[in-house]
């Protein structure tokens, strides 16, 4: 396996990540490599018939205690619905809280095991929420999201596979009436950059739209003492479905074993987080890293509503994805 990562040298005491409470502020956990759709733009590859297993998420939360946003991506994870259940019996175990929770789905198949299981991790969230534990100023209002893809490239490759808009509507009517209008969100991106990874590499030029190549090296974490027993890191780290760790996220499957950090369920965190960039933070500027970081990464509903203006309004009915659905 290639290392890209040198030991950093920026004064941290690594080892004692290994006797502390560890909180992180943002974990991008990818479940499964099974995917129903092969769009155009998709930095992670091809699909692999791949989900996560019980032992890694019991690596993850064996060394994590708190998580402000937890985040699953994939693959495709309602094809999967066993990656939640066996999530939400490794958060119990391990009592590990989680504050904000978010999936993403292309929003073209759904079950009724799917949506049992995600309904019993939101009760777990909100519970652990009754805990009121956050660094920040305050908690999210909604701590519970369904990120649905609807932008070009996912309606084009629906579209090309046989499923409907018709059947993306009815859908995301379920999501809505299982976990209300303000859990589900909708990913129509304007102005954005693709990672050129992946099928990415092979899409041809399209106008408005570049590509950029992934910089793992240059992601930076904060690093805070809050106690002489806990540490809190935040940044955006991702865990591959087989444990690797991964400094930021949208990583094509093929690279994952280039860019680790190492894996969680071979390495300590004090070998891991020794090769990522870390900065000692104060608890006091902790919600400017925050700002700074979300700011940067981003999109809002003028962003979409220009996404579609700059296409000629062909998509214009859509725009109620964002909004309240009328009464």
């Amino acid at each position: 396996m290639v290392n890209l990562f040198k030991r950093k040298k920026n004064n941290i005491n690594f080892e004692e990540l290994d006797k502390k409470n560890i909180m992180l502020g943002i974990l991008e956990i990818i479940v499964t490599k099974k995917c129903n759709l092969a769009c155009a733009h998709c930095m992670r590859g091809d699909a692999q018939n791949q989900d996560i297993t019980k032992e890694t998420y019991d690596a993850i939360f064996d060394k994590i205690q708190f998580i402000e946003n937890l985040n699953l991506g994939g693959g495709e994870i309602s094809l999967s619905p066993k990656v939640i259940t066996d999530l939400i019996a490794s958060l119990k175990e391990h009592k590990t809280i989680v504050n904000s929770f978010a999936l993403t789905t292309n929003g073209t198949i759904i079950s009724q095991e799917f949506i049992d299981a995600l309904l019993e991790l939101k009760e777990y969230v909100y519970k652990c929420r009754e805990e009121k534990i956050t660094i920040f100023k305050s908690l999210e209002k909604s701590q519970f999201h369904i990120v649905i893809s609807t932008d070009d490239f996912h309606l084009n490759e629906m579209i090309k596979k046989g499923y409907t808009l018709e059947n993306l509507l009815g859908n995301i009517q379920t999501y809505r009436q299982n976990f209300g209008d303000d859990s589900v969100e909708f990913k129509g991106y304007c102005d954005f950059d693709l990672i050129d990874e992946g099928r990415a590499k092979d899409l041809p030029p399209i106008q408005g739209i570049s590509k950029s190549p992934q910089h793992p090296l240059t992601q930076k974490f904060s690093y805070t003492n809050l106690t002489p027993k806990t540490n809190y890191i935040d940044g955006f780290l991702s865990i591959s479905t087989d444990g690797e760790v991964l400094p930021g996220c949208n990583y094509s499957f093929e690279n994952e074993k280039i860019f680790t950090a190492g894996n969680i369920k071979e390495k300590k965190l004090s070998e891991i987080f020794s090769h990522l960039d870390l900065i000692p933070v104060e608890i006091k500027d902790l919600n400017k890293f925050r700002h700074k970081m979300v700011k940067a990464s981003s999109v809002d509903e003028k962003s979409y509503k220009r996404y579609f203006k700059a296409n000629g309004n062909k998509k214009e009915r859509y725009l109620w994805m964002h909004s309240q659905p009328e009464k």
